[in-house]
């Protein structure tokens, strides 16, 4: 049989056309997942901000007045204290008032003993990490050295 269109009746087969699904992407489902990634990852970064200051935004710092009051508290505590280090006496020039004491803070690698050069005070030997304090009962200006390193010299002012 001869068909009009010029084919073959038995030539003619049937033919299915086969469709193969496969998930399209647009542009505006690729921003989504986008979107879907960055919110998740800004979760990420506020919970471990919100560990990070402690769950409430102090980052682990002290108010003002804390910080304040815990530096007035140092100051008192340090006061009239020459640290020895390097070989060297830090203040070399300490001012204080009659009654009050010097500590001498060794943090030097030798041990030191300090002697006041009119022989008013002698503190023995101070340990390396070791402390000596010595009372001051008149107004007077004192120099005094380090009998391990004579070159080392300081100054107590001592006022009214």
């Amino acid at each position: 049989m001869i068909n009009r269109r010029g084919g073959d009746s038995m030539a003619k087969k049937s033919v299915k056309k086969s469709t193969k699904v496969v998930k399209k992407t647009t542009a505006s489902s690729a921003h989504h997942n986008d979107f879907i990634l960055i919110v998740g990852g800004g979760f990420v970064v506020i919970a471990l901000m919100f560990l990070m200051t402690n769950g409430f935004g102090t980052w682990g710092v002290k108010s003002m007045d804390e910080s304040k009051m815990g530096y007035e508290k140092k100051m008192v505590a340090e006061e009239n204290v020459v640290v020895i280090k390097d070989a060297a006496f830090n203040p070399e020039t300490i001012t204080i008032k009659k009654g009050d004491s010097v500590t001498f803070d060794n943090m030097d690698s030798i041990p030191h003993q300090l002697m006041a050069n009119d022989e008013s005070f002698d503190t023995g030997v101070i340990e390396m990490a070791g402390k000596a304090s010595v009372m001051f009962d008149t107004v007077q200006t004192v120099t005094y050295t380090s009998v391990s390193d004579p070159l080392m010299m300081g100054t107590i002012i001592v006022q009214e």
